[in-house]
């Protein structure tokens, strides 16, 4: 299926745009390549130092020389390379750069009523570039499938990377942790490395099947030598979710948002009843998964950050001015240690009301719902890259009521979701049939 589809044909270009298109697709898997494995080889096997009293003593400091120097120059090639293709803009991407963009600008704003104005900018300007060398990157290439191909590559190299810290036997203190400092990270990057393996099988080349494949067996190994059960039944369900907004999506024509209330209003009643017949609730399922009704101490955390939300309801604390500030965090006040220590609240949700307040979690929503609708346009590409799209998207969603990762975090797991929210804005045809189409 997917061979017959092509990039919508374009007008004669000239061997330096062409020259610069390919350069371009390559941006995207440079700058999530330098978070999900230049930056973790960088800061490898870090000493984490110990804990006093809830407060971090000793330990190295990860090296930032490095990030201060490559992020910005991925930013300025992209741009360069955009200046240079002048690319016609998707009606779809001016939508989906606007939404995000604005997040990202409310992000920068909120340094006005930060405590730590300076940190609250320079880690929103952070975001923005990289936002904005993901945006410049897609643009200047205009090429969906050259991109996945890249990123095909890229995730083989991280796979290979964490499976050769197996080799070495190079574990963390309660599960194996692969290149990262935390179990969570390598799940979160075998993940996403083996949703674009696997919709990248229906590729049509047979190299780019063969590297996918590799991607998807090593991510899938990784995935459970990493022991996140999230991550576990996320690779599962989000394939899944997609398919049934597919099937949704043909026999009911509704998009992938619509598509999921849907499924939500269908799921829900199932699981209840199905609950009732087999007498089974949510804390037997907790307790399966994860030994206890708290979401391995969570739901503590989230109460705390409750009563700090409703201090500042509409604006909140400044972005990324609330664990971020060192010893004047309010984390400091709390009475569990455990809390103290920690520097998000795992749970990306809670995190943008608890900074941006309930302003930037609607704006959040709305990210996702307009990537959600991009991505559900089934008729737009072929059917597997859809399907990459939105599993992506409801992987990273999922993570997020867990972690803290769209657009609130640098790393890959939330830099893939907003390049396949991108990519999705692209159109990609059915190629029209040529002589050598119809002999063959």
């Amino acid at each position: 299926m997917s061979n017959t589809y092509y990039q919508t044909a374009l007008p004669q270009q000239s061997s330096l745009s062409l020259l610069c298109k390919t350069l371009a697709a390559l941006v995207p898997a440079f700058v999530i390549g330098y978070s999900a494995l230049i930056d973790p080889l960088i800061n490898f096997n870090l000493s984490t130092g110990s804990i006093h009293g809830g407060v971090q003593v000793g330990g190295d400091r990860k090296s930032k020389v490095a990030t201060q120097i490559a992020v910005p120059l991925f930013l300025t090639i992209s741009m360069i390379l955009m200046v240079v293709v002048r690319p016609k803009l998707p009606r779809n991407l001016v939508i989906m750069t606007v939404t995000g963009g604005s997040l990202v600008a409310f992000a920068c704003l909120s340094m006005i009523w930060a405590k730590s104005p300076i940190n609250t900018l320079t880690l929103a300007v952070y975001q923005a570039i990289l936002y904005g060398a993901l945006l410049a990157g897609v643009a200047a290439s205009g090429d969906p499938r050259a991109v996945l191909r890249n990123m095909v590559y890229l995730f083989a190299i991280v796979v290979t990377a964490n499976l050769l810290m197996i080799v070495v036997r190079i574990s963390g203190a309660d599960s194996f942790t692969g290149i990262y400092g935390h179990k969570n990270t390598l799940g979160a990057a075998a993940g996403c490395a083996f949703l674009f393996g696997f919709f990248s099988l229906f590729d049509g080349r047979m190299f780019v099947r063969c590297v996918a494949l590799y991607t998807t067996l090593g991510a899938a190994l990784l995935t459970f030598a990493s022991s996140s059960k999230t991550t576990i039944a996320l690779i599962i369900a989000a394939p899944a979710i997609a398919i049934a907004l597919y099937v949704i999506n043909r026999f009911l024509r509704l998009g992938a948002f619509a598509g999921s209330i849907l499924l939500s209003l269908v799921c829900v009643p199932c699981y209840l009843i199905l609950g009732q017949v087999f007498r089974f609730d949510s804390d037997d399922i907790l307790i399966r998964l994860y030994g206890d009704t708290t979401f391995t101490g969570r739901t503590a955390i989230w109460d705390f950050v409750q009563d700090h939300i409703q201090q500042s309801p509409f604006f909140g604390h400044g972005f990324r001015g609330f664990w971020a500030l060192g010893a004047a965090s309010p984390k400091h006040g709390s009475e569990v240690e455990f809390i103290r220590t920690i520097g998000s609240s795992h749970s990306g949700f809670y995190d943008i009301a608890l900074d941006l307040g309930m302003i930037g979690l609607a704006m959040l929503l709305l990210v996702i719902f307009v990537s959600l609708h991009v991505a559900g346009k089934f008729h737009l590409r072929p059917v597997h890259q859809s399907l990459l799209f939105l599993s992506v998207m409801i992987f990273t969603i999922g993570l997020n009521f867990m972690e803290s990762i769209i657009m609130w975090s640098t790393f890959f797991d939330n830099l893939s979701f907003v390049l396949v929210g991108f990519l999705a804005c692209y159109a990609v045809t059915q190629a029209p049939p040529t002589p050598e189409t119809h002999r063959r």
